[in-house]
């Protein structure tokens, strides 16, 4: 029997770039479970596989072999909700991940509802909230 909280599963994936004799194994048949409500912190050396497993996890970077399997990504009959994985993938580099010229907010909001990006005033109080959840409080909202 399958488990239903398991939202991410990662099995045996390898990732592999380059072709002939030029070839390079970023990532080496890893296995992991992502349960709902579960944190996991990926830690490593520079240059281990950390950002390519991210990744290939969302969609971004095609394995070379094993599978990915994301309930996430479906609804109760199974069927897929959308094209797009249901993974978010916030880099290390939030200079380059977040916008200067706008505020925090809005850049909470954007991979949450991508098509009201335009961000109305409505979902800032969603933002804060959000905020809110990970320790910051409503005041960095407008930085």
């Amino acid at each position: 029997m399958p488990d239903d909280s398991v939202i991410l599963e990662v099995d045996n994936v390898s990732v592999t770039y380059g072709f002939g004799r030029r070839r390079l194994k970023a990532v080496d048949e890893v296995s992991l479970k992502l349960h709902r409500g579960e944190v996991v912190g990926l830690i490593g050396e520079t240059g281990s596989g950390k950002t390519t497993l991210l990744r290939a996890m969302a969609g971004l970077t095609p394995i070379t072999s094993g599978a990915i399997r994301r309930s996430l990504d479906a609804d109760q009959s199974g069927q897929r909700k959308s094209s797009r994985p249901g993974i978010q993938v916030v880099f290390q580099n939030s200079l380059a991940a977040l916008n200067p010229r706008q505020p925090i907010w809005k850049s909470v909001i954007e991979p949450i509802e991508p098509r009201k990006f335009r961000a109305s005033k409505e979902l800032r109080p969603r933002a804060v909230e959000l905020l809110e959840s990970v320790g910051l409080g409503p005041e960095s909202a407008e930085r």
